[in-house]
């Protein structure tokens, strides 16, 4: 991460250091690195901050395509309207309610996320099985099967960057506490995030 960037991060969180914020639950950045190493320490980071934060916490090339993986459930639910009118068969519309689905339950965070998985996974093999996505059963399973799995590399990727990019800026880390987007577990206290 440039100086630039840290320096913004420093400036957003209105603070000079982590030790400033009254209720982050560690003394330093060093006492949550290390309790990581140890164990002692579990962090996570809010997906939606994690895909926004992809050029700081990678490349900006990386955040564009992200941001394409991002769009997959948008263009399967155009390419519904496409293949309904090309196979002559308006059921195949329904692919436009799987791709909203997929988009609205592939984020990791939902406590249903494992469900929704396998489920993607079994409208992948599906539409295998099926020889295409010529019919609207198969349409509607690469639909919504595509757009989770998509969203959810997207969503576990740029979490690795940002998780990655918080043992290493205080700067970055600093903001994400501030924006309420960093969650920490400490064996001693519990879950804490910040409470604006």
């Amino acid at each position: 991460m440039i100086k630039a960037d840290e320096q913004q991060f420093w400036t957003q969180s209105g603070v000079a250091s982590l030790s400033e914020f009254a209720d982050f639950p560690l003394a330093s950045h060093e006492d949550l690195v290390a309790g990581v190493k140890r164990g002692d320490i579990e962090i996570g980071v809010d997906a939606t901050a994690a895909m926004a934060l992809a050029r700081f916490t990678k490349s900006a090339r990386a955040s564009v395509a992200g941001n394409l993986l991002g769009f997959v459930p948008m263009v399967l639910a155009l390419l519904s309207v496409l293949a309904a009118y090309m196979f002559a068969n308006w059921f195949m519309l329904a692919g436009i309610a799987a791709a909203l689905l997929a988009y609205l339950v592939a984020n990791p965070s939902n406590p249903l996320h494992k469900v929704f998985y396998w489920v993607a996974l079994s409208a992948l093999v599906f539409c295998i099985f099926a020889g295409g996505v010529s019919t609207p059963a198969a349409w509607l399973a690469n639909a919504y099967g595509s757009s989770f799995l998509a969203l959810r590399f997207w969503h576990r990727l740029s979490r690795r960057w940002a998780y990655a990019a918080v043992l290493q800026s205080e700067a970055l880390t600093a903001f994400l506490w501030k924006t309420s987007s960093l969650y920490i577990r400490g064996k001693t206290f519990g879950l804490k995030t910040h409470r604006p």
